[in-house]
């Protein structure tokens, strides 16, 4: 049996696009890409008491609402979107809004940089 440590991530083939677009339109998000960049984090040994949260997801999404002013705050709204996006895909999620990402761009992060150039655009607001 695979672990969810060895489970490969979700890719855009694997989603239900028309679902994931409708969900987009209703909380105004002007583009949501899958983060290709992510992988699973290494098992963690078992003198760890807590569980690690990223060995859970199955999904990295970079999301870009109607403005570049970072306003999200990981408030209900954020949770929201989680969670529609878990309905309809039956995957854990992680979200990056976008804002934060250009954010650690100006400031030179190299991390950020490769995320943004290898995302995988799966909803982009016409």
């Amino acid at each position: 049996m695979t672990t969810s440590e060895r489970k490969p991530l979700l890719t855009k083939a694997d989603l239900p696009l028309d679902k994931i677009a409708a969900i987009c339109r209703r909380w105004n998000i002007h583009e949501m890409a899958v983060d290709t960049c992510q992988t699973r984090p290494p098992a963690r040994q078992s003198a760890w008491t807590e569980p690690d949260p990223f060995a859970e997801v199955d999904l990295y999404l970079i999301v870009k609402f109607h403005s570049d002013k970072y306003e999200w705050h990981f408030n209900e709204h954020h949770f929201n979107v989680i969670k529609e996006l878990q309905e309809v895909t039956g995957a854990k999620i992680w979200i990056t809004d976008n804002s934060i990402l250009e954010k650690r761009i100006a400031e030179g992060a190299e991390w950020a940089i490769r995320d943004r150039e290898h995302r995988d655009v799966i909803y982009a607001r016409g």
